[in-house]
């Protein structure tokens, strides 16, 4: 079964930093560890606020499916922590910036 990428855009609860900020470590370690099925994160990292502060993340994530996808989402410490407010998961393929192994792209 072949995998394809979904993005995840996340925004923070108003009152989410302190927790996230509690839990960042154990995130990132989730994103680079070994999961169930073969998903996994390729890309990522925080949105930012006009001041520069973490309100929120961007993940593009490879996994089988939809549903593999919104799994993995559900396993991250920072859905865990209750840290974010509003989330997307959308079907996504790579244009600018492919992978050389990629196809299809655009």
């Amino acid at each position: 079964m072949s995998s394809s990428y979904f993005a995840i855009i996340a925004r923070d609860r108003s009152d989410a930093l302190p927790r996230r900020q509690a839990v960042r470590e154990q995130h990132r370690a989730y994103l680079r560890a070994s999961h169930p099925e073969g998903t996994e994160a390729v890309l990522g990292g925080p949105l930012l606020d006009e001041t520069g502060r973490m309100n929120g993340t961007l993940l593009v994530v490879r996994a089988r499916s939809l549903a593999a996808a919104e799994l993995f989402l559900a396993g991250d410490p920072y859905t865990a922590a209750g840290i974010f407010e509003h989330v997307e998961v959308r079907a996504w393929r790579w244009g600018l910036g492919a992978p050389t192994d990629e196809t299809g792209a655009g």
